[in-house]
């Protein structure tokens, strides 16, 4: 389940038969969160264990504005985290914990 945790993935394949494939890693990271759920996945990442600099990777109100190189993106209302090499393990949790199946491929 959440098999194939790769850091460089490109695309998210997800057992439903969706690909997600962007431009970029954080833009395929973007389009995943959405397919999981934004509000969902903020529940999940606010409390989870992985952060930066004590800040969440996804959140839905900023409580400060994490140091450099990292900043917030907001989507949707969701502010997700850019600049971190966590990518993989927050969609690795994320997918556990909503028991949604799915693979990275780089």
């Amino acid at each position: 389940k959440g098999n194939g945790g790769k850091v460089n993935f490109t695309s998210v394949t997800f057992n439903d038969g969706t690909v997600i494939r962007e431009d970029d890693r954080f833009a395929t990271y973007v389009a995943a969160l959405k397919h999981f759920g934004l509000d969902k996945a903020a529940e999940i990442a606010e409390n989870s264990k992985l952060h930066r600099h004590h800040l969440p990777l996804i959140c839905k109100t900023v409580q400060q504005t994490p140091p450099a190189p990292y900043t917030y993106e907001e989507v949707d209302g969701v502010y997700i985290m850019k600049g971190t090499n966590s990518m993989h393990r927050m969609l690795i949790k994320i997918g556990k914990e909503l028991g949604i199946d799915f693979r990275m491929d780089e």
